[in-house]
């Protein structure tokens, strides 16, 4: 089977576009675009005079509060090892607008919303986390109601540290359905992406049932144009080709000879038992 190297790219190509279109401009390659309206990821958040950990508090705010991001400030900061930069923000406070600075950590990369059995507002806030040499980036998502935090839970994001020059990938996220799984009232699927070959991709997927979070599956994808090709999809219960109480993760792989000719390929299916808490690995099927 022949495959066209440069119909492969423009595909590749193509695809880092429209998932840049669905991320709406708000967290991308690592920074928060200007004019975006984003939401706090962490909670009794200072808003200072200016860019600086020791410069005068006007405000504090609480998580999940609407701040409006005006730029992007040349000054940067480090917390639990994350270096990041300062924003001039606008917000509300009584009734008032006001402009102030806050460190970029504190901005929620991606911001849910939906609502729970008592018919509350539920947020779920997204962001980067922390930094260990050895160890890489760490992540958190967070549940609040009303301003307060009900669940949280950390994990790595999905990335490639080939530089160490920061995070520098954009983040988008959706909630579906269940998709068939009992106790399981939401998934919410983290989108990641850097659109140059050779970088891993994908998606980690983290299950709510109305009370916890609890981390579920990742998807993750990398390609090397006319080298190789590897993906994952994850077959849900309710999905085509799903079977009831399972996970599936579907692996494919791909590579390529010096014409661009399929060299190898092999697909692997990696099925996983739902116990209504965990995925559990069925490693004997």
């Amino acid at each position: 089977m022949k495959l066209s190297v440069k119909l492969y790219i423009l595909l590749l190509f193509v695809s880092n576009i429209l998932f840049a279109q669905e991320n709406d401009g708000i967290f991308n390659y690592g920074k928060f675009s200007e004019n975006s309206e984003v939401y706090l990821f962490s909670d009794n958040v200072n808003i200072r005079e200016k860019p600086t950990s020791s410069s005068k508090v006007i405000a504090n705010l609480p998580i999940a509060s609407k701040v409006n991001v005006i730029s992007e400030t040349e000054e940067t900061y480090i917390v639990n090892g994350y270096t990041t930069c300062w924003y001039k923000i606008s917000f509300e406070k009584e009734g008032k607008t006001l402009k102030g600075y806050i460190w970029g950590g504190f901005l929620s990369a991606v911001t849910l919303s939906t609502k729970n059995d008592l018919d509350e507002n539920l947020t779920f806030v997204y962001g980067i986390s922390g930094y260990t040499d050895g160890k890489g980036y760490m992540s958190t998502i967070k549940a609040v109601v009303n301003k307060k935090i009900i669940s949280s839970l950390s994990f790595p994001p999905m990335y490639t540290d080939f530089n160490n020059e920061g995070y520098s990938y954009n983040i988008n996220g959706k909630i579906t359905g269940n998709k068939g799984l009992n106790n399981v009232k939401k998934i919410i699927v983290l989108s990641f992406l850097y659109p140059a070959c050779g970088y891993t991709n994908g998606d980690i997927n983290i299950f709510w049932n109305e009370t916890d979070l609890i981390f579920g599956i990742e998807a993750p994808k990398v390609s090397e144009a006319g080298i190789f090709h590897f993906s994952t999809e994850i077959i849900y219960p309710n999905d085509e080709g799903g079977k009831s109480g399972q996970v599936i993760k579907k692996i494919d792989n791909e590579s390529y000879d010096e014409e661009g000719n399929i060299a190898e390929k092999s697909t692997k299916m990696v099925r996983f038992k739902w116990n209504g808490e965990k995925l559990i690995e069925q490693k004997n099927e």
